[in-house]
């Protein structure tokens, strides 16, 4: 259970997304605790360990108050339905993106702005092919770890990271600077954050 590892790691946010129903998925192990709002255009579905929830595309997202910034690290589940190309999880404001993992074709890119303005990319093989893929990201701008994108328990990609400066809100199925374009369609599930 994705839970129990979280809980052991001191995660400072955790959504198991084990409600099943609603428009809140509870954060049960931060410090606040950070509750995420759902759309009314996000469904439940049956996911990794317990319930999911799914993005259908324009306007189907969830939002926290959430800040990943300095040595950060995010932690999720993925299940890509179709070939509709969009942000899986991002930070952003309405006007600004800090980063995102954008899903198309395949591959999922993390793209990440430092405070200077300079975009970091880091990429992997990640398939619609009807499973959940573990997604692991790395933010550390301290010492030599940098930018770093784990899927399924392998390295895909790592980048230099200068800076990790968080902008908005962190959200699941879009960027709150793009709500409309670039959405993404299908799961997510066990979503943690890490302070190192």
């Amino acid at each position: 259970q994705v839970s129990e590892v979280c809980g052991r790691d001191g995660p400072s946010a955790v959504w198991t997304f084990t409600e099943g129903v609603g428009l809140t998925a509870n954060d049960t192990a931060g410090t606040p605790f950070n509750t995420m709002t759902l759309t009314t255009d996000v469904s439940w579905i049956p996911g990794k360990t317990s319930t999911a929830v799914q993005f259908s595309g324009t306007n189907s997202f969830a939002t926290a108050t959430t800040a990943l910034d300095g040595a950060t690290s995010l932690e999720l589940w993925v299940k890509p339905f179709g070939n509709t190309p969009g942000y899986v999880y991002g930070q952003s404001s309405p006007t600004s993106m800090h980063f995102g993992g954008f899903w198309a074709g395949g591959v999922l890119t993390h793209q990440h702005y430092e405070a200077s303005g300079t975009l970091r990319t880091v990429a992997g093989a990640l398939p619609a092919d009807g499973k959940w893929h573990h997604v692991f990201v790395v933010m550390n701008p301290v010492g030599s770890e940098g930018l770093k994108l784990y899927i399924d328990g392998g390295l895909s990609s790592s980048a230099s990271l200068l800076s990790n400066t968080a902008i908005g809100d962190f959200t699941l199925g879009a960027l709150l600077s793009s709500p409309i374009n670039d959405v993404y369609v299908g799961g997510v599930d066990d979503v943690a954050v890490y302070a190192h």
